[in-house]
């Protein structure tokens, strides 16, 4: 009589290991996942240079979008570390210019100012053309150069979002 319990005991713990089987088995994929975004930031050749870093990169890129925290690697060394992320809606200026911020046109600045590109274009060849108050001069290699400030909005960042991290003391930015 004693071995009909002990068999129902058997079979009812072995059901309870194999239901915890495929219960932690997403678990521990999912624990993976920040290991996986740590090996393929911390290639020199990019973090999407291998064909098996594109899914969990692509799946950081989302999961940082939504405001979430950068996954971290509990088994990792130390190697990869994640310092901040944020967004930067326009490019630096070009060369040759010089960032300036400015609220709009109609002196509204949504929260934040404009990043203009500001520049010096002689005019004439940079000879006085006349009382014009729209020309302004400079001095150029010791001469007076008069010509109009130009300013332009900074060129619009394609991939807008970054994150910075450090890899074995060699900062980094990756835009995306």
């Amino acid at each position: 009589m004693r071995k009909p319990v002990q068999l129902k005991n058997f079979v009812i713990g072995a059901a309870m290991i194999a239901g915890c089987a495929f219960v932690t088995a997403p678990a521990q994929a999912e624990d993976l996942w920040p290991c996986e975004v740590a090996l393929c930031i911390a290639n020199p050749a990019g973090p999407m240079a291998v064909s098996e870093c594109v899914a969990p990169i692509k799946k950081l890129y989302r999961h940082l979008a939504k405001g979430r925290s950068f996954p971290m690697c509990k088994s990792a060394d130390g190697h990869v570390q994640f310092t901040r992320y944020g967004m930067e809606l326009q490019e630096d200026c070009p060369a040759g210019t010089r960032t300036v911020y400015r609220d709009n046109d109609e002196g509204r600045s949504f929260g934040r100012n404009m990043r203009m590109c500001e520049k010096f274009v002689p005019t004439n060849g940079g000879f006085y053309s006349g009382d014009n108050e729209q020309f302004e001069y400079r001095i150029i290699d010791g001469k007076r150069v008069y010509g109009q400030v130009v300013t332009e909005a900074a060129p619009v960042r394609q991939k807008p979002r970054y994150l910075d991290y450090v890899v074995q003391g060699d900062s980094r930015r990756l835009w995306w």
